[in-house]
């Protein structure tokens, strides 16, 4: 349980850096200038850290109630939700260029 509440408390960190420096997007400070002016960094680096949020209290979540209900879904807990955060955020990148 130790773990998923360090993890939560990492992605819940790392929505608000998101936030503030948007060059820690992946792609976003190699992107020429014309380009850069096109991209919403503004929209999609606050829909990244409501998401990073979200599966950071999801996990912290679910690791208390798996370690009660299910010892053993340790993995279940965490990759369920980050691999729902990578496909989301792989279906909703294409709308902000």
């Amino acid at each position: 349980m130790a773990i998923n509440v360090i993890l939560g408390l990492i992605l819940v960190g790392l929505g608000f850096m998101v936030e503030k420096y948007p060059d820690l997007i992946a792609g976003y400070n190699t992107m020429p200038k014309a380009q850069k002016e096109k991209f919403n960094s503004s929209g999609y680096s606050l829909m990244m850290k409501k998401s990073f949020m979200l599966v950071g209290l999801v996990i912290m979540l679910l690791g208390m109630f798996i370690k009660i209900y299910w010892p053993t879904g340790f993995l279940f807990s965490v990759l369920m939700p980050l691999l729902g955060l990578v496909l989301f955020l792989n279906l909703k990148s294409p709308q902000f260029k």
